[in-house]
């Protein structure tokens, strides 16, 4: 997936008429389709054992919303409005309806969900390929004029979130891979939901949906190398 993203970015960034002929208005269906797919490979289980370790949920539901925006801040400078509720009803739209009804299907049709759901991680990396590709092209000429900035915040938000994230965990005498996992939890976010999320509330700043597209290629590079470095030491997250 990683060289999926990388290679259909570069066209994206030196050929835009490629994807040109597709509007940034197109991510949300296409992240809805990602989010239908992920619902139907959802087990009872999953839910199950989120259930049986509140502690732990909660403690990376606090470190994700704290320290990624607080990242934001220190590195930004300044604070942008935000319509929450407007971005909670999006994510309704855009997220949690069709994982719903990806869950649906699942349960009334099993058999069917059986035969597609090996195809699923599949047409997911070609779906987040797809919309990286269209904001990029939508957005190359800005890119490549202020594109060095936007890659080192993205690096540095990314670095910062997979460190403190594991810091956290140590500060809370969490166990390593309890550690590793809220490390990925705060470091690697939903890129393909962020850029949706550009695209309907911040369209008065046209950069808005680059970081996301960058982060969709360096969290590829980024997260091989973590879980890389996390095999290495002995335990799996």
């Amino acid at each position: 997936m990683g060289a999926l993203v990388l290679v259909l970015s570069l066209v994206a960034l030196v050929a835009p008429d490629v994807f040109g002929a597709f509007k940034p208005t197109i991510i949300n269906p296409v992240l809805g389709i990602i989010m239908f797919g992920m619902g139907m490979a959802l087990k009872i289980d999953d839910f199950k054992i989120v259930f049986s370790r509140p502690k732990d949920v909660i403690i990376g539901c606090l470190a994700q919303f704290t320290v990624m925006p607080l990242l934001v801040w220190l590195l930004a400078g300044q604070s942008v409005h935000v319509d929450v509720a407007g971005m909670l009803l999006s994510i309704l739209w855009v997220v949690i309806l069709p994982i719903v009804a990806g869950l649906v299907v699942k349960w009334f049709w099993p058999r069917f969900t059986e035969r597609t759901t090996d195809y699923l991680p599949a047409v997911s990396s070609l779906a987040i390929a797809f919309i990286v590709s269209v904001i990029i092209s939508a957005n190359a000429q800005k890119l490549l004029m202020g594109g060095f900035v936007i890659i080192l915040v993205v690096v540095l938000h990314n670095l910062c979130g997979l460190c403190l994230g594991w810091l956290v965990g140590r500060v809370l005498h969490l166990s390593d891979a309890k550690r590793r996992a809220i490390s990925i939890e705060v470091g690697m976010q939903n890129s393909g939901l962020a850029s949706s999320l550009a695209t309907l509330h911040f369209a008065a700043y046209p950069m808005a949906t680059i970081p996301g597209a960058v982060f969709s290629v360096w969290h590829n590079i980024s997260g091989a190398i973590v879980a890389r470095l996390y095999a290495k030491s002995g335990i799996k997250s």
